[in-house]
């Protein structure tokens, strides 16, 4: 543990893990006013300065370039409470700063497709004539490089066999 003192004064502790505390314990003079030594205040702020900026370039607290956060989508097309019968294009869009792998398509939680981003049409189409008659819960999934999953609202639709 590193200590910093200075007019007998503890300013700071700094742990060698990273965390610190910073402590201000001062003598008080007769009539209970603090005392401050601006020299020391300063150098206290310069040692504080130069911790944070070893601390950023110890190989212990580097950032980790692991991507954490899942891709974002949602269904564009049909509507939340459409009718729909037939073909059905089921559009969407999405976005993830590092790349998508993969998309999926579910109806009523049962994987119908799978799309590469390199597919020719980035949609789905849907044949509900081999759906029941009724109404139906779409979702779409899109998976990025890191593996991570976003997944979309989900959308109802009433299917007219």
């Amino acid at each position: 543990m590193v200590r910093y003192r200075g007019c007998q004064t503890m300013l700071a502790q700094l742990a060698p893990s990273h965390s610190f505390d910073f402590t201000w314990v001062s003598q008080r003079n007769t009539n209970r006013t603090t005392k401050m030594n601006r020299l020391t205040v300063c150098l206290c702020i310069m040692a504080l300065i130069a911790f944070a900026m070893l601390s950023f370039n110890s190989p212990a607290a580097a950032h980790s370039d692991t991507d954490t956060t899942p891709p974002q989508i949602s269904i564009v097309s049909p509507n939340d409470g459409s009718s729909v019968g037939g073909r059905v294009a089921v559009q969407f869009t999405s976005f993830d700063a590092g790349g998508i792998a993969k998309f999926e398509f579910y109806v009523d939680g049962e994987l119908k497709q799978t799309l590469l981003p390199s597919a020719p049409r980035l949609y789905f189409m849907w044949n509900t004539s081999k759906e029941d008659r009724g109404t139906h819960e779409l979702c779409v999934k899109a998976y990025d490089r890191a593996g991570n999953v976003g997944t979309s609202v989900s959308c109802y639709v009433n299917t007219d066999k």
